[in-house]
This record gives C-alpha cells, sequence and structure tokens, in this order.
C-alpha cells in the first residue's frame, strides 16, 4: 500500500563446483625461420590459434549441448535410438514451446530482427531462437514450410554459418556438429 515499505527479499550465496578445463594450441618456428623468411609468421599463427581455438570452444559447446535433459526426437522417437523421423516444422514449434515454458528468451543480441527491405521479395525476420544444425540437415531445414532462406532476408544480416529461418527458428549449420552414426530406428 501507499507509504508502506515492502518487505526486502532476501538472497542467499550458492557455491557451484566446477572441473576447470584448460586448452593450449603451440606453434612454433625457428629462428632462421625468423631472420629469412619474408612472410609475417607471428601474425599468421596468431591468425590460426584464434580459428583454431573458436573451434575448440565450439566442440565444448556443443558437447555441453548433447548432455543436456531436454532433448527432443524427431518421429514417434522417445529417445536416439528410437528417433524415426527428421526434422519438422511441429518438431520445432514443440521445441518452441518447452523453450517458453521454461522462460527462454530469444538471442536478442546475436540475432537481431531483421525488417524487409525496399527490394523485391524480402521477407522480414524476427528475433528468434538459435537452431544450431549439422550440414546434413541442411535439406530438412529448407524443406520447412515456411522457411526463409537467408537470401531473403531484408537487410542480409545472417550469422556465419546461417541457412534460414522459420518462424520462431533461425537456423545455422555447422560441419563440426556431427551426427551420431547408426542411431535412429531402423526404417525402410
Amino acid at each position: 500500500s501507499d507509504g508502506v515499505t515492502p518487505i526486502a527479499e532476501t538472497m542467499t550465496p550458492q557455491d557451484i563446483s566446477v572441473e576447470q578445463k584448460e586448452f593450449g594450441i603451440v606453434y612454433g618456428f625457428t629462428n632462421r625461420t625468423a631472420e629469412m623468411s619474408e612472410d609475417p609468421i607471428p601474425a599468421v599463427m596468431e591468425e590460426m590459434v584464434g580459428e583454431r581455438i573458436g573451434l575448440v570452444r565450439e566442440m565444448v559447446l556443443f558437447g555441453v549441448l548433447k548432455g543436456c535433459t531436454n532433448k527432443f526426437y524427431g518421429g514417434t522417437g522417445t529417445s536416439r535410438a528410437t528417433v524415426n523421423g527428421r526434422l519438422t516444422l511441429n518438431l520445432l514449434r514443440r521445441v518452441e514451446r518447452s523453450l517458453k515454458a521454461n522462460h527462454a528468451t530469444p538471442a536478442r543480441k546475436l540475432l537481431l530482427p531483421i525488417p524487409a527491405s525496399g527490394n523485391f521479395n524480402t521477407s522480414p525476420v524476427d528475433a528468434c531462437y538459435p537452431v544450431f544444425i549439422s550440414t546434413d540437415l541442411c535439406t530438412d531445414a529448407r524443406d520447412l514450410p515456411n522457411f526463409i532462406p537467408k537470401e531473403k532476408y531484408g537487410t542480409m544480416k545472417a550469422v556465419p554459418g546461417e541457412i534460414g529461418a522459420c518462424e520462431e527458428f533461425r537456423i545455422i549449420a555447422s560441419p563440426e556438429l556431427v551426427g551420431v552414426q547408426d542411431s535412429g530406428a531402423a526404417v525402410a
């Protein structure tokens, strides 16, 4: 009520134990190479280290995602061994319902909304949830109803590897996100 200070909530600190992992990349060259070479070897090495550490970080995060508990399977599958369907719009909508029920928000910083442009045949794309897929699934993603290829984005602000959007999802393909071979149900 007016003029009455509400009761303050208290915060309880919580310690979370983690196992710290460290990754390193080492390149080397001889002093003779440094003296005789015309190429800027250290600069090239820095660029290669940046690319490799980015890939290492992506693979670590992909491993974390594979270990998550909220998994969705294609077709009528209830586990990896029983998957018998492909990526569908209904599957994406089930994922969307789960994300929203758990108060997830779209990736607003990485995947900003894209307005349609004045150019012919462009489509607006709202802030979306990112979907990371193997390049093996690109065809299935492009076959989704309501799929908008990145070429039709109004101002062409696709992130690297992005192939397009479907409803509340933007789909990003990476060859590093490999599938599990010989898993899933046997289907004709």
